[in-house]
């Protein structure tokens, strides 16, 4: 009997071999990479009073089969938001977003600096809640502009304070924002650490006997990362994780400033009328000190590194913005990093590129790892057909392994496959 097969079965049954091949292709190239340290020399017994651990693999491969089992360790990102802008413009969208796993109230509390500064923290569930002074607390920082409001912060806040964690959280919102009106001549930067500071004692005065952790975005990354390089081992968190943190903030900038439509008309403009936005609204503010500013080359000013040229740059006494950009920069910092670090980062951030990534540094710090996805874009990081954030998984099983160890490190490091 013959078999007869028709053309269009043909070219259809081909297709099919090529979507496959090309799929296969596609979750391969999710697969996570992650720089650490190399494996310990043997496995170590946990501390469970100031949870360290000599090494961040023991709880990478004892608590976080996200980032170490061979068949989980992807990051896939939503089919609809495959591009680097769509996961960002997700983020930037639903910015004032409800449903169930964001749909949380705050309780605010003002904190004084030194200068004068007002420093908006958000705590969630209220500090009157039934949690035990001995539960965790997180400790969130947003980026340029953000604040407690933002969906992606609501979010992670009620992943960790309402899941099996059962953290107390409280977001730290940058002076000026969140609400609240610039109180002090000096506005919120890349480089000062002194607001992350007074949130940290804080949180410890009120609760003595709980660990303390801390989570960054973006510019609060780098601003996280430069505080524990500078506590080193003074520290009092437990751990820190940073996502899409610009630690080359010079090449961030430079990135940003290239002529091309993303960054032309999307990506640039954004940036900057925000930030035109706060300075305006502070005028008066920030010209009852010492140092006066020109709000009229404000209003004309086309680039980040203008305005940094007409206000950071002057704040902090350097020669020009990109001096400053030098001085802010946190990669230096890396390496005296004395307590469990996990930083997140994609190849296809246009915003925070992975060029400024230091690798070597995490490499050969035995406290830090670094974990970078092909996509995720800028804080995008979104998978599943229903949207959501793939780093509070990771997150809450890194934390999760820091504040409550397994009573043995495992000796076997699965990462050095992925690596």
């Amino acid at each position: 009997m013959d078999l007869y097969v028709s053309q269009p079965a043909i070219v259809a049954a081909l297709l099919l071999l090529v979507v496959l091949w090309a799929w296969k292709l596609h979750i391969r190239n999710c697969r996570i990479q992650l720089f650490a340290y190399q494996p310990c020399a043997s496995p170590t017994q946990y501390d469970a009073i100031t949870a360290r651990s000599p090494c961040i693999r023991d709880y990478l491969d004892g608590c976080c089969p996200s980032l170490t089992d061979l068949k989980r360790a992807y990051f896939i990102p939503t089919p609809y938001l495959y591009f680097s802008l769509s996961q960002t413009a997700y983020m930037v969208i639903n910015a004032r977003r409800r449903d169930k796993s964001s749909d949380i109230y705050y309780e605010r509390e003002l904190l004084t600096s030194d200068d004068g500064g007002t420093i908006a923290i958000d705590w969630y569930p209220s500090q009157t809640s039934d949690k035990p002074d001995t539960r965790p607390v997180a400790i969130i920082m947003t980026g340029v502009g953000g604040s407690s409001k933002e969906y992606y912060i609501r979010c992670m806040a009620k992943s960790l304070a309402d899941g099996p964690l059962n953290y107390r959280v409280v977001v730290m919102n940058h002076r000026g924002c969140g609400g609240t009106k610039l109180t002090s001549p000096k506005p919120y930067n890349a480089h000062e650490t002194s607001d992350i500071h007074l949130t940290v004692r804080h949180a410890h005065t009120h609760y003595p006997h709980a660990p303390l952790v801390a989570l960054a975005f973006s510019m609060g990354g780098n601003i996280l990362t430069r505080y524990v390089g500078e506590e080193s081992g003074d520290c009092i968190l437990s751990a820190a994780v940073v996502i899409s943190a610009p630690y080359d903030l010079p090449l961030c900038v430079r990135a940003m400033e290239e002529h091309n439509f993303l960054n032309d008309y999307v990506f640039r403009p954004a940036v900057v009328s925000g930030l035109k936005r706060y300075l305006l609204k502070n005028a008066n503010t920030l010209n009852s000190g010492n140092i006066q500013f020109d709000m009229e080359q404000v209003k004309r000013a086309r680039s980040q590194s203008e305005l940094d040229d007409l206000i950071t740059a002057k704040v902090f006494s350097t020669r020009d913005s990109w001096e400053y950009y030098e001085q802010a920069s946190s990669a230096s910092l890396i390496e005296h990093i004395k307590i469990p670090f996990l930083s997140f980062a994609s190849r296809d951030d246009t915003l925070s590129p992975i060029a400024g990534n230091p690798l070597d540094e995490f490499k050969k710090n035995p406290n830090t790892a670094l974990v970078v996805t092909s996509h995720g874009g800028h804080i995008g990081f979104y998978h599943g057909l229903r949207p959501r954030s793939w780093c509070i998984d990771p997150i809450t099983e890194f934390f999760g392994a820091v504040v409550e160890p397994p009573k043995e490190a495992r000796g076997h490091h699965v990462l050095d496959v992925l690596n």
